[in-house]
């Protein structure tokens, strides 16, 4: 999507709520209004042509849920009474100029035809109009982006869409008219994870530092990118929530509470290669682990790595513990007949548990349209390297057996002696979660800690570079 409101510097911000795809390249002057013309709206019985109220509800742009909000009450102003701004819209105004605190552009919030309408003076009822549904835009469209991020753009966002709910927003602005303090309602719509919270105090500090220092400038860049990709996710909900960072090759457990979340856990971990594997970015729920599990190989692997062994030599798939099964899930001998049915689809190839399973011991599933799932490894070697991007998209946990114990600890009959013993099993034993787990596949190329310092890592998929053009373009800036 593409915003235009920068084509109409002198109109309200609510004009930003037109919106067009990047792929119909249409002009401004072929944007269609909303079907509901103001002239059919009953409320132009108010009478005198000059009341606020009057022009309030001409007011073209204003989006479906703002003109339910304000039909809902008669077209009444919400930020002035008097001829003057309220305290409650001088707050807001404040939180709106303040914005960059929060790494987002006070530029897309209107800020300065805020400022502008304030110093002007709100004598007349346009004026008054204006305000409203100027104050009353932003407001709604700081609470969306704080809430679900600035950019919709789904080839940036990738599986992480926007949730959100339209009649949460609409109250949180309601509850801003009546308060002076505007800017702990957009405090409590931001996502409440710590590294978030950190994140925005290392921005405060790198941008202070940054004038004149390009470098600087692009940690600031970076600190808001991170504090973007955080808005994309879900809130945080009561209980745990694992979170793979995948530039950082580091995954978290965090645990929410009163004062937000804190770490119960955290390792390093193997991603997918930059190359043809990488790692995706989305969000699911764990449900189960598998211990001492089979891998069933992908057919993309065995054409290229298991078959051409196979060809020379059956024999050496059961040497490497691989068996051969077909499609009524019966165990067939290694043979050159059998090779050839999973040559063409008929059969398929699994390792068997143990140690040289390239699964490991446990397995922990989040079933997902990827595939994509948490494992231990034998190439145990992999967790030395500073780069860690090596595996084929699965993400490979340096600690499994923590991260069992951590998952099953409130599961009777699975303490640390159960899980050991399970996991140097011989068969493969499935342990359903009594309460699925959110995971969280993100991409943060900056990450705050506790400390004050900072870690900085590099945009291996590229995804930063791809971001940065998003919102440098104000593609699809959520409207």
């Amino acid at each position: 999507m593409l915003s235009i409101w920068a084509r109409h510097p002198r109109r309200s911000l609510a004009v930003v709520l037109v919106s067009i795809s990047c792929a119909a390249s249409l002009s401004a002057q072929d944007v269609a209004l909303p079907a509901e013309a103001p002239s059919a709206h009953p409320t132009v019985a108010l009478g005198d042509s000059t009341s606020a109220e009057f022009h309030l509800a001409q007011t073209t742009s204003l989006s479906a849920e703002l003109r339910r909000m304000y039909s809902a009450r008669a077209w009444a102003l919400l930020w002035s009474e008097n001829g003057a701004p309220t305290a409650s819209a001088n707050a807001l105004v404040d939180a709106l100029n303040r914005i960059g605190e929060r790494g987002l552009a006070p530029r897309n919030f209107d800020v300065a035809r805020l400022r502008s309408l304030v110093g002007a003076g709100l004598a007349d009822a346009e004026a008054r109009a204006d305000f409203d549904a100027t104050l009353s835009t932003a407001g709604l469209r700081v609470l969306r982006v704080l809430r679900t991020g600035q950019t919709l753009a789904p080839d940036v966002r990738a599986r992480q869409p926007a949730v959100q709910s339209e009649t949460q927003i609409v109250d949180e602005l309601l509850s801003m008219t009546t308060t002076s303090s505007a800017a702990a309602v957009l405090d409590a719509a931001e996502p409440q994870y710590a590294q978030y919270r950190l994140l925005k105090g290392a921005l405060a500090t790198y941008r202070a530092r940054a004038d004149g220092d390009s470098s600087l400038r692009s940690r600031v860049a970076q600190i808001e990118m991170s504090l973007e990709r955080w808005r994309w996710l879900p809130h945080q909900s009561e209980g745990s929530a694992i979170i793979v960072n995948v530039p950082a090759f580091q995954m978290q457990v965090v645990s929410a509470s009163d004062d937000g979340d804190s770490e119960a856990l955290a390792m390093d971990v193997v991603v997918g290669d930059a190359g043809k594997h990488r790692t995706p970015i989305f969000s699911d729920t764990m449900e189960y682990l598998i211990f001492a599990p089979y891998w069933n190989v992908p057919m993309s692997l065995v054409r290229s790595e298991l078959l051409p062994i196979a060809a020379r030599d059956p024999y050496l798939l059961t040497v490497n513990n691989y068996q051969i099964v077909n499609a009524r899930g019966q165990v067939m001998p290694a043979t050159a007949a059998a090779v050839k049915l999973v040559s063409t689809g008929k059969a398929w190839i699994r390792q068997l548990p143990g140690g040289t399973n390239a699964l490991g011991k446990v397995k922990f599933m989040f079933p997902n349209e990827f595939d994509i799932y948490l494992h231990d490894t034998p190439a145990t070697p992999d967790f030395q390297l500073v780069r860690r991007d090596r595996s084929h998209g699965c993400i490979r946990v340096a600690d499994p057996a923590a991260l069992a114990r951590l998952l099953l600890r409130d599961q009777p009959g699975w303490d640390a002696d159960a899980i050991g013993k399970a996991m140097n099993g011989s068969a493969p034993v499935r342990v359903n979660l009594t309460k699925g787990v959110p995971v969280h596949i993100i991409y943060a190329t900056a990450m705050a800690h506790a400390d004050g310092t900072m870690s900085f890592y590099e945009d291996i998929y590229g995804l930063d570079a791809d971001l940065a053009a998003a919102l440098a373009h104000d593609v699809s800036v959520n409207p």
